[in-house]
């Protein structure tokens, strides 16, 4: 509920309880992470990340939001890693491919871009709005959209 209201610092002490409860609740500690990083405070979100991808092991999706947390900060060799970390777990996750696509236009590598975000549109049973907006702004830089 807190974090639904975007009352984040309430939804983070929520979630430390949960995480405390059961200390194993993967799910628990990715929420946590998410409460972190809406308050910019990347290393502890980094840290409630890596304690859930070692409760799931088979999920890519610890391994998607520490990719994500990466990408905000600019670090893009290490977003690029752990997002393809997650891409290894389960390829054709639409969120995974545009995350992918949006490191791919940072480092200017525009058609890799543009393949990974077309890409993500496929996979997606209903495309995201920022799949197609981020697709533009590739294409745009590719000079191809008339």
């Amino acid at each position: 509920y807190y974090y639904l209201i975007k009352k984040y610092e309430s939804a983070r002490r929520f979630f430390g309880r949960a995480a405390k409860i059961d200390g194993r609740f993967a799910a628990a500690w990715i929420a946590y992470g998410h409460a972190f990083a809406h308050h910019d405070e990347s290393d502890q979100a980094l840290a409630a990340y890596r304690t859930a991808s070692r409760l799931f092991p088979g999920s890519h999706l610890p391994w998607l939001f520490i990719g994500i947390e990466y990408l905000r900060t600019n670090s893009l060799t290490l977003a690029e890693q752990y997002l393809t970390g997650a891409r290894s777990l389960l390829p054709w996750d639409a969120l995974v491919l545009n995350e992918l696509g949006v490191v791919k236009f940072k480092q200017k590598q525009y058609e890799a871009s543009v393949e990974l975000l077309l890409a993500a549109i496929d996979a997606s049973s209903k495309p995201r709005e920022a799949f197609f907006c981020n697709l533009g702004h590739a294409l745009l830089k590719l000079r191809t959209v008339e």
